[in-house]
């Protein structure tokens, strides 16, 4: 799940710029319920997004 998260962030990047990539982010990442689902993934998915040169995708709140 961590790797599928990643990729599809930086496939959002490749196909539309650094803010497509936060978008596609913040639809994992962004809100209190998405953090219940998706929150255990979070630190795992910045590793890789940090390592691979994505780190622009990261949005903090």
């Amino acid at each position: 799940m961590v790797t599928y998260i990643a990729q599809k962030i930086m496939d959002a990047k490749d196909a539309g710029g650094t803010s497509a990539g936060q978008a596609k982010y913040s639809a994992y990442f962004g809100s209190a319920i998405l953090q219940i689902l998706y929150g255990k993934y979070q630190s795992a998915v910045n590793v890789i997004l940090t390592t691979d040169g994505y780190a622009d995708c990261i949005v903090t709140v």
